[in-house]
């Protein structure tokens, strides 16, 4: 969660309207355990509970895949 949020200003994680603090949302809701890969089915479904919705799971979806913690869905 560290890493994810590293590179944005508190103001914008606290805003759960905005990208970045629904992503957060999504990435601490879907989090099983620290080196866990988490699996894209059980993201995707997260998108409708914030409010930045696909733009979030999205980032989601891509920072996990970058850090090789996304169980990448086979239709994907």
């Amino acid at each position: 969660m560290d890493t994810f949020t590293a590179g944005y200003l508190r103001v914008c994680l606290a805003d759960k309207r905005s990208v970045p603090g629904s992503a957060t949302i999504i990435l601490h809701t879907a989090r099983l355990g620290p080196h866990a890969p988490i699996p894209e089915r059980d993201v995707r479904p997260l998108a409708g509970t914030v409010a930045a919705g696909t733009a979030a799971t999205r980032r989601v979806i891509s920072f996990l895949d970058e850090h090789a913690q996304l169980e990448a869905d086979e239709l994907s």
